[in-house]
């Protein structure tokens, strides 16, 4: 049995729970209080799994989302970062589930190879600094930091915050079409706003230095949009967890910005309906490490696992 196998049920438990009524509430985003902590399953073996590659399993959680995760981002505008090597499906499945939950979907963005390529380092160096020029919201990040600039331009053009006007004005304009024009990000959707919640979603993890060097490059860009969104999910699957993975990168780099939660299941049905309700608890404040956390589940604040 996958390690995904082992362990999504129990977010699957969750879900049905709060489909029967166990666990309702109205959107985090509407004013409703939630706990402060994670809600945690306990261990796996607590309860009996499905057989493995049970299809009933992604069917039952897909043909009940509408219903689990509705309202849960009303009045919410999430920008959905995609790096490099997502797969479209998951793209659209998680685009799906925000759309159900009440969120107004401001711009795709996919991440083109190149701009987390340390070997191309030297051409998204002059895309950066030539897309800088007049910006001065990026006047103190120093100029020879290659990637806390183009993290910092990444940020400045789709991401806004409680501080910031969610407009995309002349300078989001400006860096837009420099970052296009370079082929460093491709952007799908009416780009109309800029949004104060994001998720970013990551591959499989790949092994081997230059992915490492790619997930350093990742955690940055992941720092600048917590600097300036109001909450960050960063979506991954269970590999993201591996050592030298991405999740552990950005573990490591114990960033300041209190708004970045992370969530290790997000290629399943059951998973992406957590999804939701993670980065809901963050738009309240409420971040932390979902999905299957040293082999315990962790449920984000909203859904719990009944107990008998």
């Amino acid at each position: 049995m996958s390690w995904l196998h082992r362990h999504v049920w129990a977010l699957l438990a969750a879900c049905v729970a709060l489909a029967g009524g166990l666990a309702l509430g109205a959107g985090p985003l509407q004013g409703r209080e939630e706990q402060t902590t994670p809600v945690g399953g306990g261990s796996a073996d607590d309860l009996t799994p499905p057989p493995d590659d049970d299809p009933f399993q992604e069917a039952l959680t897909l043909a009940t989302r509408q219903s689990l995760v509705d309202a849960r981002l009303q009045g919410g505008f999430v920008t959905l970062v995609v790096l490099p090597e997502v797969d479209d499906r998951l793209v659209d499945e998680v685009t799906s589930v925000i759309e159900q939950a009440g969120g107004s979907l401001t711009a795709t963005v996919r991440l083109d190879e190149e701009f987390v390529d340390p070997t191309s380092k030297t051409y998204v160096d002059s895309v950066a600094k030539s897309s800088a020029k007049g910006v001065e919201e990026l006047a103190a990040i120093p100029s020879d930091d290659t990637y806390a600039l183009i993290s910092g331009l990444f940020t400045r053009a789709y991401v806004t915050g409680e501080a910031s006007p969610p407009v995309v004005d002349e300078v989001a304009t400006k860096i837009d079409s420099e970052l296009q024009g370079a082929k460093l990000v491709t952007v799908e959707g009416d780009w109309t706003r800029r949004g104060s919640l994001v998720v970013v979603l990551a591959p499989d993890d790949d092994d081997g230095a230059l992915a490492t060097a790619a997930h350093l490059i990742e955690v940055k860009l992941i720092a600048a949009l917590s600097d300036t969104a109001d909450a960050v999910l960063v979506a991954t699957s269970p590999a993201a967890s591996s050592p030298g993975g991405l999740l552990g990168e950005l573990s490591d780099a114990k960033l300041t910005a209190s708004r970045v939660s992370t969530l290790n299941v997000v290629n399943s049905a059951a998973g992406q309906v957590a999804s939701v309700f993670a980065l809901a608890a963050a738009a309240n404040g409420q971040v932390g490490d979902f999905g299957i956390v040293n082999d315990q589940v962790v449920l984000p604040p909203g859904l719990s696992i009944p107990r008998g």
